[in-house]
Parts: C-alpha cells; structure tokens; sequence
C-alpha cells in the first residue's frame, strides 16, 4: 500500500515526486522507458536569447528521484482505476497497486490532419521528429515537410532547423471533415501571431507586434501574403496552399500542393508537385485524460485549453476526494507551467497551504513570460474553469 500514486513520469508528476518522497510513501508510474516526458525532445530559444534543453531539464529532475519512500516503474501501462473505498486500486502492466492519493500526470497527446498517403513510410508526427532529432539523434530524411501551421509545428520546425535538418515546406492540410479547424488559412493567420517572437526577422516580429495590438487590419495583412509563402529558417511557410496527399509507392517521395482561399477552399486544379523524403503532421496538441473517464470525473470543453478537461481548481483537486492532475492533462501549456502544477498538487496532498500559494504566484508569473504559448486566451481558460468549480461547489 502507497500514500500517492502517480501516473506519468513528466514535468508535472516527476516535480511532485520529488516533493511527496520525502514525507510519504510514493509509486511513479509511466508507460516510456525514462522519466521527463515531452521535456525529453524540447529543445528551443528562450525571451532571454538562452538555450532551453528540455533533455537536461529532465536529466535534472530524473537525477533527483531517489529516495526510499520512492519506487519507481517504468515501461508500465495502466489498464484500470477504481476506487471501492478510501483507496484507490490502480491495475498495470506491472501488478496491481493500492494508495490513498492519486495525482494523474498523463500529459497530452499529439493530433494529426487526415490525408490520402499518411501511411506511407517516411510519415511521422513533428513530436516524432522531435525525438528522433533531439533525443536519438538520428535524422528524419534529408529533404521534407511539414503538414500543418500551429504553435507546435512551428517550434519543432526551429528545432529541425537548429540540426540542420532541411524542411522544404510548411503548409496547410486542404479541408475536409477531419481537418477543418487546422485548414483556414485566415484562422490559422491569426494564432500564428502568439508566436511571433520566433520569427527570425526583426521586420516580422515588429509588423506582427502590430497586428495583435490593432487587429482591425489582419484581414488586410493576409491578404498582402505572397503566394509563394513568406520565409521562416529558410523554409517556405504557405498559408495559400494546401497539400492534398502525399504521394509514393514504398515510402515517401513528394507531396502535392492546391492553391486556396481564405477559408480554405481549393481554388485552382493547378497542381504543384514538392519532391521529399519525410512528412511530419502536426495538429496540434490535446490533453490525454481518458483515464479519469474510469473514475466518472466531470469533464468540460475549453478551445483555449487544448479540449476537454477535467474539472479541477487551482490546487489541482478534482471533485473526487484525494484525486489530483497536473500537467497537460489540465490544459496545454509549457513544460515549466507543468512543473509548478505538479508542486501545487503535491503541497496540497501535503497540506502545505503557505507552500500551495507560493507556487501559485510563481505559476502566475510563469505563464505570463511563456516563450511559447499553444493557445490564445489561456487565462480565460483558466478563469472559466475556475468559475464551473465553484459554481459545483454551490450545488
């Protein structure tokens, strides 16, 4: 019998780890084979001009986890959660466990556009390239694309270019059922200016500076795009074309691209033909809480948090006693966000409330000065999660 269990080694569970072992009797779980999660791959350029290697970071936080109150298994898949009395019983790959606490740490999971050749060899997810770039050090191809224009693609896009690793393109998937809200190309205009502090020209940076503080004329900059897409590290960006499959026998060898309207209607059948060796599609991330459904939390849909989340407060309690989140589980944000949730969840199992509130106002602080934001309005997000809380409270 454990104190806490919990579920997912990232960011978020490995920082509360390393806070509940010292006073408590704790089993970490995750189904990868190391600690660190999404941390492992991140590696990208800080407000301050700095590196930040999410693979030391998690080195860091792996190095710290040994204690005797600690044991962790990893390689370990959770298959159920039940809670029959004042425990919970988690089932694993690894056996069955019991605690008093749970804190679920499961993080997100990647989307992807739908398109005709997605299952040919050479076709991956950017979170994929990521990892094999960064962590595994092994190229993806030599010459490719990426399918999909978000906060996500992007960043990766900035870490293939640091290992110089040549993507040709990067364009919209065209529109269908699956792809919809990833294929407007106006909509998508728009949440590409919270990242437009990554841009590596000074002119871009300054003009979208512009259009977030005067909105009124972002119809009029969209329209001044060129159709041969604009340059982001020596890569073509297209927010005028679409790619409508990609193509090959065996593996990868080209993509083909439409031209389209602002709301991502094909307009033209000229078609133009990329040659390439390796995909990556990016849709984007989505918490991964499908755990919680065993255990009949209450979930509730919010755009700017990546989904659906399960309703929690700020000291990342649940409605159910003694269970806690933390991480991307919570809503999409960065790893260090993550992080102080995961100290949140564990001074509040603690009874720390001096503690829970310090780290509070430092997560405050750390989602304000975020160098990569997924969505917009994510303290909107928050707020309305936070308002449904205390609404049930009342209840």
């Amino acid at each position: 019998m454990f104190d806490v269990i919990i579920i997912g080694a990232g960011p978020a569970g490995a920082s509360a780890a390393r806070i509940l072992m010292k006073e408590k009797k704790v089993l970490l779980l995750d189904e990868y084979y190391r600690i660190g999660g999404r941390l492992i791959g991140q590696l990208y350029e800080d407000n301050n001009g700095d590196v930040w290697n999410g693979y030391e970071k998690a080195e860091t936080l792996s190095g710290a986890l040994h204690h005797p109150n600690l044991t962790v298994k990893l390689s370990t898949s959770v298959t159920n959660i039940e809670k029959p009395k004042e425990y919970y019983i988690i089932n694993t790959t690894s056996g069955n466990f019991k605690a008093k606490y749970l804190l679920v740490c499961t993080g997100a999971q990647e989307l992807a556009p739908a398109l005709p050749g997605s299952t040919l060899p050479g076709v991956m997810t950017v979170g994929a390239a990521q990892v094999l770039t960064n962590v595994q050090r092994v190229a993806p191809g030599n010459k490719g694309a990426i399918i999909g224009i978000n906060v996500l693609s992007s960043a990766i896009l900035s870490e293939l270019h640091m290992a110089d690793i040549e993507v040709k393109i990067m364009s919209l998937p065209y529109c269908n059922e699956v792809n919809f809200q990833d294929a407007i190309p106006q909509n998508v205009f728009k949440k590409l200016l919270n990242i437009s502090h990554m841009a590596p020209s000074f002119f871009i940076k300054l003009s979208t500076k512009l259009l977030k503080i005067m909105p009124q004329i972002q119809p009029l900059a969209f329209k001044l795009i060129p159709k041969k897409g604009i340059k982001l590290f020596n890569t073509s960006v297209h927010l005028k074309k679409a790619v409508v499959s990609i193509n090959g026998k065996e593996k990868v060898e080209s993509i083909t691209l439409k031209n389209v309207d602002k709301d991502g209607n094909v307009i033209s059948n000229k078609e133009e033909i990329i040659p390439i060796d390796f995909v990556c599609l990016s849709g984007g991330l989505t918490p991964l809480s499908e755990l919680l459904g065993l255990l009949n939390v209450s979930f509730t849909y919010v755009e700017s948090l990546g989904g659906f989340i399960p309703l929690h407060n700020d000291a990342m309690e649940t409605e159910i006693n003694n269970l806690y989140i933390a991480g991307n589980i919570t809503g999409i944000e960065g790893a260090m966000v993550a992080m102080k949730q995961g100290e949140i969840a564990a001074y509040q199992i603690l009874g720390c409330a001096d503690k829970v509130k310090s780290v509070q106002n430092e997560l405050l602080q750390e989602r304000r000065e975020a160098t990569i934001q997924f969505h917009e309005c994510i303290e909107e997000g928050r707020n309305y999660i936070n308002d449904i809380w205390k609404s049930s409270e009342t209840i």
